[in-house]
């Protein structure tokens, strides 16, 4: 876009982005209370040079943008910036197949003095799929001794039943719930839960996720707060 509102730091982000949403949807309201109170056409006109379903893209068409943040891509098909669609594994630059954690492509004092300065102890993410149970990053670079472990869990388990195996002699049961192979639950007979407790302050003492595998073993994790066991 032509101008970009700078922010910085997590809150100011959330203000701007809840801003826009507020904005989008009250132009949307406006344009649909504008159009019931206008006389019906007895045919309906050719929209499709105003059609953001269409065209896509921000624009200035009421709730354009708010529509365009929520998808992957670009009308020009490039990868859109938003969080509403995005995952924390990223391609390696070096061969552009293998899958990377933010740890490993960029410093690590980076990722943690970005939570630190936000005062954040974990994020816990949806979108995208991450296979058949939440995929914890440790943000471990302490800026004092008194810090406790950052965590980023992403935990989107949509697809797991389409999990595979590698380098492991168990397998996936895959989508089935009852041997009925044209399924439409896609997490077959995987589930999970990720449970956190904080003391008084607000201050997270425990992050432990448990559940069941897509091979159909069942798991518990370790306290992740626990930086004793989490080391």
């Amino acid at each position: 876009q032509k101008h970009k509102q700078q922010v910085a730091n997590i809150k100011d982000w959330m203000k701007a982005l809840n801003d826009m949403v507020q904005s989008q949807l009250h132009q949307w309201k406006q344009q649909q209370t504008h159009h019931q109170s206008q006389p019906q056409p007895q045919s309906l006109p050719n929209t499709t040079v105003n059609n953001w379903s269409t065209n896509g893209g921000y624009n200035n068409l009421p709730g354009s943008k708010l529509m365009q943040y929520g998808m992957g891509w670009l009308p020009n098909k490039a990868r859109n910036p938003t969080v509403i669609y995005n995952s924390w594994l990223t391609q390696d630059p070096t061969d552009g197949k293998t899958s990377i954690l933010p740890t490993q492509l960029y410093p690590p004092e980076l990722l943690s003095d970005f939570l630190c300065r936000a005062d954040l102890q974990c994020i816990l993410t949806g979108h995208k799929p991450i296979g058949d149970l939440p995929l914890p990053i440790r943000v471990d670079h302490k800026r004092t001794t008194t810090d406790s472990s950052k965590w980023i869990m992403a935990c989107d388990t949509s697809y797991s039943g389409d999990v595979k195996w590698i380098h492991d002699q168990r397998t996936s049961l895959g989508r089935s719930l009852d041997n009925d192979t044209n399924s439409a639950n896609a997490r077959g007979k995987v589930v999970c839960e990720v449970l956190m407790e904080q003391d008084p302050k607000g201050n997270i003492t425990k992050l432990v996720t448990h559940g069941t595998l897509s091979d159909g073993s069942v798991y518990t994790s370790t306290n992740l707060m626990d930086d004793t066991v989490s080391n």
